[in-house]
């Protein structure tokens, strides 16, 4: 036994002299989607680059009922940077400094440096001029970055929660799959769509209010490249969703003309698809709120497949429940 005992020993004190880089077990991150730390100087903060940093990052987020941001700044100087920050899910830092470093202008994204599943933007510059153009180039792209990363750990955390029932009857119904969390509920179904709901509560200054979420998954023929047009998108949804959302004087909800709602076109899953995003109404009585719809060529049934989701929060900013409804919408697959 003792001479196993030594053998056991020695190979752990072998093991530990390796060169081999011991994988440290990180801890998952912290804050809520959309939550960005922004590692700057105070002088560099006051001027130009704080200036254009926030101007992209504080552009509003599209199409909602009032003016909220798309991200939420938590600035700090280097010497502030302290442990607790560095666990934040999203970290950008501006390593402004004259030294050889920086002497290659540009941006370098790390992901896990000090928490799961964390990522890291370091923009290297010997001087705010040079950031101020590096950021004006790659910016946007890093912003986009971090706004497609924020769906996917938002993705991730639905497919935990996700009801297998409703999925089940979905894949039944319509032959797709879509992450619903588990509070979701089936409110209507036909052979060409389903209708799910989720009613909650939440506080604002220790009030309750109540929040409706909804997302519709319906199909129709794809016969024409013109169906992915705006007016034909939203000739959709208000045929589909009008007819079978209403409000309690049976009014049918339909797309909201006076803010024009947004398209864009995006590759989804290797098909074509379109993103349509605008407002949502009742006139009677007079309700509304955001949605976001996905809608994507299915080649081989023929048939174009849209995923919308709505939210209804008369008492609340609306940014965070569209940032969970892009999310679910985006988990379409078939």
């Amino acid at each position: 036994m003792r001479v196993a005992f030594c053998i056991i020993l020695g190979l752990i004190l072998l093991s530990s002299c390796s060169d081999e880089p011991v994988k440290r077990a990180l801890q998952r991150f912290s804050g809520a989607p959309a939550d960005v730390v922004v590692v700057m100087d105070d002088g560099y903060w006051e001027g130009e680059p704080g200036e254009v940093l926030r101007k992209a990052m504080l552009e509003p987020y599209r199409i909602l009922p009032q003016s909220e941001p798309r991200f939420n700044i938590i600035r700090v100087p280097k010497r502030k940077f302290n442990s607790l920050l560095r666990m934040n899910r999203t970290i950008i830092i501006a390593d402004i400094e004259d030294n050889a470093r920086n002497v290659e202008p540009r941006v370098i994204s790390q992901g896990e440096q000090w928490a799961k599943d964390q990522g890291v933007y370091t923009f290297h510059a010997l001087d705010a001029e040079t950031f101020v153009q590096e950021f004006k180039e790659k910016g946007p792209q890093v912003l986009n970055d971090i706004t497609i990363k924020d769906r996917e750990r938002v993705e991730e955390y639905i497919r935990g929660v996700e009801s297998g029932t409703l999925s089940a009857d979905l894949k039944t119904t319509l032959n797709v799959d879509l992450s619903l969390h588990r509070d979701f509920v089936l409110a209507d179904k036909g052979k060409d769509y389903m209708w799910f709901r989720r009613e909650r509560v939440d506080y604002l200054s220790g009030i309750p209010h109540d929040v409706m979420m909804g997302v519709m998954v319906y199909t129709y023929p794809y016969d024409s490249d013109s169906l992915f047009s705006m007016s034909s998108l939203i000739a959709h949804r208000d045929s589909m969703m009008g007819k079978v959302i209403k409000s309690v004087f049976l009014e049918g909800m339909r797309v909201e003309t006076r803010l024009p709602a947004e398209l864009d076109t995006v590759t989804f899953s290797s098909q074509f698809a379109t993103e349509l995003k605008g407002l949502w109404r009742f006139d009677k009585p007079i309700m509304g709120g955001p949605f976001t719809s996905l809608s994507v060529v299915d080649e081989k049934q023929g048939r174009i497949i849209t995923v919308d989701g709505y939210v209804f929060a008369p008492k609340f900013d609306k940014r965070d429940y569209m940032i969970e409804m892009d999310a679910l919408v985006h988990s379409l697959s078939f």
